[in-house]
């Protein structure tokens, strides 16, 4: 609906797109709930994890091998953090 109109018909014809699944993977990747309870905040688990973000960190750390970068990207919540990769990798 960001990226197209909010016609559903035209969204059934049209399908998702390559931008529609990143987005939307995005939103669900920064989303996080708080209890009341507790002051912790809960993301999700990692096997609930989108594969966007992994794949985001990845690949920029691929073509350039700066750790650096990657963790600025993960200030900006685009992709997870360095340790991570290592955990997928391994």
């Amino acid at each position: 609906m960001i990226e197209q109109e909010v016609n559903i018909k035209s969204q059934l014809q049209l399908g998702a797109s390559k931008t529609d699944l990143t987005m939307a993977q995005l939103l669900q990747y920064n989303c996080f709930s708080k209890s009341k309870d507790s002051l912790a905040t809960n993301r999700h688990t990692k096997e609930r994890e989108p594969p966007f973000p992994i794949f985001m960190g990845m690949s920029v750390y691929a073509k350039t091998r700066k750790k650096v970068l990657v963790e600025l990207l993960n200030e900006h919540r685009l992709c997870k953090l360095y340790k991570r990769f290592l955990e997928v990798s391994a």
